[in-house]
């Protein structure tokens, strides 16, 4: 009877220490489950601004790359934009190519040269009148190379159409990105409506680049050339 009682009475003693164990195991598990909430708050917080960011700096690719209505605009790009303005400024102007007229500039990142070209329909002429200015990129720099030709006006009706099937109303491409290539530029005027665009490494600039490139070859040859399809012109 007195073992009974003593057993009794030592689990009621132990209940209170019993609760109070209880007491701290909810404790550390409300801590642990804040934690826990933190840590999942700050890593989606996390995630979803990098998933922001990255998105944003897509929907700029595909502006600065599609087709604009305005001839080329720095925009704040101190390097390529600005760069293609300086080599556009080589050439006659907009307003001088009689309203029916295509500027444009190859930038290969490699190579020992780079390239402006102007083509234009004067009226009442049979054909349309070229400028070729080759930028001596070399350790020499031996200066411009200036280069005109003449083009039949059916090839030069050809170049144009081609070109404007290509890039009006082109929405640009969030894949235009590389550190290295051959950005490239043009611009049409068309009366007195001006388009325009600059890119590097996607699709559609790599079949700008080899359209116009075709026709220099043909119109404009010489040794200063391209040696590749994409501007680059390559000492062998």
């Amino acid at each position: 009877m007195e073992q009974g009682e003593a057993v009794s009475n030592r689990r009621e003693n132990d209940r209170p220490h019993r609760g109070h164990r209880l007491t701290w195991l909810h404790r550390v598990g409300y801590v642990t489950t804040i934690i826990v909430t933190l840590q999942i708050g700050v890593l989606g917080t996390v995630v979803g601004y990098e998933w922001w960011k990255r998105r944003a700096w897509k929907a700029a690719i595909v502006e600065d790359t599609r087709t604009h209505s305005e001839p080329i605009q720095e925009k704040g790009d101190r390097y390529v934009r600005k760069h293609a303005v300086q080599l556009l400024e080589k050439l006659p102007a907009l307003p001088k190519l009689n309203g029916d007229g295509m500027r444009f500039v190859a930038m290969p990142s490699f190579g020992t040269s780079e390239y402006a070209l102007a083509i234009s329909r004067p009226p009442n002429t049979p054909v349309a009148q070229g400028i070729l200015i080759v930028i001596d990129k070399s350790i020499e720099q031996t200066g411009d190379r200036v280069r005109r030709f003449q083009m039949p006006l059916r090839d030069y009706e050809t170049l144009v159409g081609s070109l404007d099937r290509l890039t009006d109303d082109w929405p640009g491409d969030e894949r235009d990105l590389c550190a290295d290539g051959s950005p490239a530029a043009f611009e049409r005027i068309r009366i007195r409506h001006v388009t325009s665009g600059i890119g590097n490494c996607s699709t559609h600039y790599a079949q700008l680049k080899l359209l116009v490139l075709r026709e220099v070859r043909r119109f404009a040859p010489g040794p200063d050339l391209p040696t590749e399809d994409d501007w680059h012109r390559l000492e062998r």
